[in-house]
C-alpha cells in the first residue's frame, strides 16, 4: 500500500533487532531508490541464522526488485530447510519463479515432483523436460 509512515512504525515498535534495522533499510530504499544499495547490502549481511534469510529477505529482494538477491535469498532458506513459503507466490516475486533458477530451487523442495502428480500452480507449467513459470 506504500504507507511507508505506518510500516516504519510497526517496524520501529517492534524494537532494536537485526530483523527490524534491515527492513527500516529496505523502506527508506523503497522511498528513496538511491539508498537501494545499501538496503541490498543489509539484507545479505544478515548471518544464516536469522530469520530474515528466507521469509523476510526473499520478501525484502522482491520488494527491491533485485534478483539476484531475490536468488541468494531464496536459495539460503532452502539451504537451511526453511522451504515452505507464501512469498514464492506473492506478485513482487513473479521476476524469480520466471528466473530459471527458479527451477533447480522447485526441484530441491519437491514442487515440481508435487505438480507433476497434482497439478501445475497458475503460471507454471512443464516445458518438455523443464519447469517454466511466468
Amino acid at each position: 500500500a506504500k504507507d511507508f509512515a505506518a510500516a516504519r512504525d510497526l517496524w520501529t515498535r517492534r524494537g532494536d533487532s537485526e530483523e527490524s534495522r534491515v527492513m527500516l533499510e529496505v523502506l527508506a530504499a523503497l522511498e528513496n531508490p538511491q539508498l537501494r544499495p545499501r538496503a541490498l547490502l543489509a539484507i545479505r549481511e544478515l548471518p544464516p541464522w536469522n530469520f530474515l534469510p528466507f521469509r523476510g529477505r526473499l520478501f525484502a529482494a522482491c520488494l527491491l526488485g533485485d534478483r539476484d538477491a531475490e536468488v541468494e535469498a531464496a536459495t539460503a532458506g532452502v539451504d537451511a530447510g526453511m522451504e515452505a513459503s507464501d512469498n514464492w507466490w506473492i506478485r513482487e516475486a513473479a521476476p524469480l519463479r520466471s528466473d530459471s533458477r527458479f527451477a533447480a530451487l522447485a526441484e530441491r523442495m519437491s514442487f515440481v515432483a508435487y505438480w507433476r502428480e497434482y497439478g501445475w500452480p497458475d503460471d507454471c507449467e512443464a516445458d518438455g523436460s523443464a519447469l517454466a513459470c511466468k
